[in-house]
């Protein structure tokens, strides 16, 4: 009902404003003809009102054009005119491209029609288009060239050359990667060839991938054509000479009906210098759904006088970083973390025989007593923890059983075998054997019930610098390692970070329970008395600067010295007399022999020789200061004598933490750490591991200080003391001047820090005052001792 109502009163609007203004009814009066212009998505929308067009300068009569075309709002009509379109051409344009696109053809010379050739075969923008058609390429020609990613200026010097877009593509760029390789998540790219090292292949009669892999198998292209002009293939030429044979050689061979493999081994046969030999070697690998596998190598060697084995016949297990395979074309290096090898059983000639590790070889026979040369049969049988490596989507493990061929060993026969879990399905096989690059093999999968079987077969005897290694991708989700074999992983691959901060970890735990077992040993303060006892007056031996470095652990400041000074004119050591701010203290000849040791050394230090000291507000005290030094030199003395510090608890604490940091930085694999970033961490690391173990040692050295039992009972009857003073000068209410009887005890509630800045002793009220003021003043006292201490 709300919408139908709107809907009227817009209608009611627009009518009376067409029938009010003349110029907005001749606009109206092409609605119907609008109407059938407009896109689907504009029907019943009405125009824009005539103040809207007026205002993009745009009169009645033009408007009708631009509604009529279908461009019913003013705004619309003013970008397309700004883009140097009439009505009636935008019109036709409107139906290809938007605005801004169909400006950008217009202005490179474009049609309509021209520009729809363009967009419709991927080239939507206007420039492009005429730089491809300047290049002389049509719509269709540049189409295809813009698809395979090549821009105008790359293509006119190829297409000039005789390539259309797909040999280009072919003779440009080096092959892509399988998509399992390279997908969104992983990296990807191609070599890229100049045009004529293309022409020269091309006219040789070379396909594209041979002119590629010629740069990686190191044949030129004298070479190449001299070979094809015998007769002999791309493939061929690299198995031959692969095999070490000369063109001439490769010909009378050939020619003799021997395949490369037939003729290499043939002269190695009958070559009188033959090395170390392993006539055949098979591997069976067992995977199972933890990632570990069985392996099983069984080898056929001879062991010749002067060969590779000086020592007897060993093997390298394979390495703990590898290449993934060719495949990744160097971007995709994965690193095994140092998997481990448990060697189950070795066979030497059908009998278990002895062996021993060594750095990753096993060396078979004794350390004294090596195996014997000749001809033996071995039979190696090993796990090792998981090698599958965790690509985005899908499982791959990649073995070695050949690693960069030693010289002085000769490999006849090869094979591999690899045994998937069930529900584990390959997905591809790939690998390497031969020279670098190489794929000197063949592969086949087996489906069976317990899961899909992957076999390779050496297509080639492996000379020295060879490889034999294979792939075998599966589907994801059938080999699960476990958290705990991915977090030992993870702790391999950081250097064995993990198992540090491990250690890190119980040594600090071990130390921190340590010193928390030694503090409630013997760091604990002893209790006091109980209950509160009341004190009416300091404890024997204790002047006002004592207490206030028993209270605050050998605090020495202006109220120390200003309360002892109160404390030595109270016991009629010192009289105090005020002139205009400036307070001359008298050294009297009294009987000192009831004072404390601190009080003395406190009046011998300010005084020395002199007789009078003046105190003044205009500058620093010698005296003041030197006798400051003194009190805190004997009060720090005074307060170590009431504590224990129990360092001989500490130090089996900090042993332990010394332990830690070196057990913890010996734990981290130090060939992980390559300089650099990784050298910069490791000694941040240590830095971090000593600054721990530091600020625990030094928090617990301040716990398990501990005060004797003296102390706590003197601190109690001071605290009890303390609440008798704030009690006492609390009660004084409103009233500024001093009790007689509470001036005695104003040099220890001074000490205590009581606030006594607003009282006052009136002249002839205490026996150590004279002034030519109203009294003697706390407030200005305490001031002028802070401005010189």
């Amino acid at each position: 009902i709300t919408f139908i109502f709107r809907r009227s009163m817009t209608v009611l609007a627009a009518t009376l404003i067409f029938i009010a203004h003349p110029a907005v009814t001749d606009v109206a009066g092409f609605s119907s003809t609008a109407e059938a212009e407009t896109d689907d998505y504009l029907k019943d929308v009405p125009p824009s009102d005539v103040s809207e067009w007026n205002y993009y300068g745009i009169d009645a009569e033009e408007s009708k054009k631009w509604i009529q075309e279908g461009i019913i709002f003013a705004g619309w009509a003013a970008q397309w005119r700004s883009e140097g379109f009439s009505a009636e051409a935008a019109g036709r344009w409107r139906k290809i491209a938007n605005v801004y696109t169909a400006g950008d053809f217009l202005k490179n010379g474009f049609g309509p029609d021209e520009a729809k050739a363009w967009m419709d075969n991927g080239i939507r923008s206007g420039l492009r288009a005429r730089e491809y058609l300047t290049a002389g390429l049509t719509a269709t020609e540049a189409g295809s060239f813009w698809k395979a990613g090549f821009f105008p200026q790359e293509v006119k010097e190829w297409r000039d050359a005789g390539f259309d877009a797909e040999a280009m593509l072919q003779w440009r760029y080096g092959p892509r990667e399988s998509a399992f390789f390279y997908t969104k998540d992983s990296p990807s790219g191609r070599t890229v060839y100049k045009l004529d090292m293309a022409v020269k292949w091309r006219s040789a009669g070379f396909a594209p991938l041979e002119a590629h892999l010629s740069g990686v198998y190191g044949i030129l292209l004298t070479e190449a054509t001299r070979w094809k002009e015998a007769g002999f293939s791309f493939d061929d030429t690299v198995n031959w000479k692969d095999s070490g044979f000369t063109l001439d050689e490769a010909v009378v061979n050939r020619d003799s009906g021997l395949s490369h493999v037939e003729a290499e081994l043939k002269r190695y046969d009958e070559s009188d210098n033959k090395g170390d030999e392993i006539t055949s070697y098979d591997t069976d690998i067992t995977v199972h759904m933890n990632g570990a596998l069985d392996v099983i190598e069984t080898i056929a060697m001879i062991d010749r006088p002067g060969g590779a084995y000086q020592n007897g016949y060993y093997r390298v297990l394979p390495r703990n970083e590898q290449l993934r395979s060719l495949r990744s074309f160097g971007f995709g290096k994965t690193t095994y973390s140092q998997p481990g090898f448990q060697v189950t059983s070795v066979d030497v000639d059908g009998v278990p025989g002895d062996y021993y590790l060594s750095d990753g070889v096993l060396h078979f026979g004794s350390k004294h007593a090596p195996l014997q040369e000749g001809t033996h049969l071995i039979k190696i049988s090993y796990t090792t923890d998981s090698r599958i490596l965790d690509e985005p989507h899908h499982d791959e493990l990649y073995f070695g059983m050949v690693e960069d061929n030693h010289a002085g060993r000769y490999i006849r026969k090869s094979s591999a075998t690899i045994r998937l879990p069930k529900g584990a399905e390959v997905i591809f096989t790939d690998g390497k054997a031969g020279l670098y690059q190489r794929k000197d093999f063949v592969s086949s999968v087996e489906e069976t019930d317990s899961g899909d079987i992957a076999h390779f077969t050496l297509a080639r005897p492996l000379k020295e610098g060879m490889d034999f290694a294979v792939n075998v991708a599966f589907i994801k989700g059938h080999v699960n390692e476990g958290s705990l074999h991915r977090i030992a992983q993870l702790d391999k691959r950081t250097g064995r970070f993990l198992s540090s901060l491990g250690v890190f970890v119980l040594g600090f735990t071990v130390s921190f329970f340590y010193y928390v077992i030694a503090w409630f040993k013997v760091g604990r303060d002893p209790k006091n008395r109980g209950p509160a006892v009341a004190e009416f007056s300091a404890p024997d031996n204790v002047d006002p600067a004592r207490m206030r470095a028993l209270r605050a652990k050998a605090r020495t400041d202006s109220l120390s010295v200003a309360a002892e000074l109160l404390y030595l004119a109270e016991r009629g050591l010192a009289t105090i007399s005020e002139r205009e701010g400036t307070y001359k203290i008298d050294r009297m000849q009294a009987d000192s022999a009831h004072l404390t040791p601190v009080a003395k050394a406190f009046s011998e230090a300010f005084f020395g020789e002199k007789s009078s000291v003046f105190l003044t507000r205009r500058g620093k005290s010698k005296e003041a200061s030197h006798a400051v030094h003194a009190l805190r030199t004997l009060l720090k003395t005074e307060y170590a004598k009431h504590g224990a510090s129990n360092r001989r608890f500490l130090w089996p604490g900090m042993i332990i933490s010394l332990v830690s940091i070196g057990a913890a930085l010996a734990v981290i694999d130090h060939q992980e750490l390559d300089g650099g970033i990784a050298g910069a961490a490791f000694a941040f690391y240590a830095v971090f591991l000593s600054s721990v173990f530091s600020a625990l040692s030094f928090t617990f050295m301040r716990l398990l200080r501990t005060r004797t039992r003296e102390y706590v009972l003197l601190l109690e009857r001071i605290g009890n003391y303390d609440d008798f003073l704030a009690r006492s000068f609390a009660d004084r209410g409103a009233a500024r001047f001093l009790p007689p009887f509470l001036q005695e005890h104003l040099p220890y509630a001074v000490a205590a820090g009581i606030d006594v800045h607003d009282i006052i002793i009136r002249n002839g009220e205490a026996k150590w005052y004279h002034g030519t003021s109203g009294g003697f003043g706390c407030a200005d006292f305490l001031n002028t001792v802070k401005k010189i201490v």
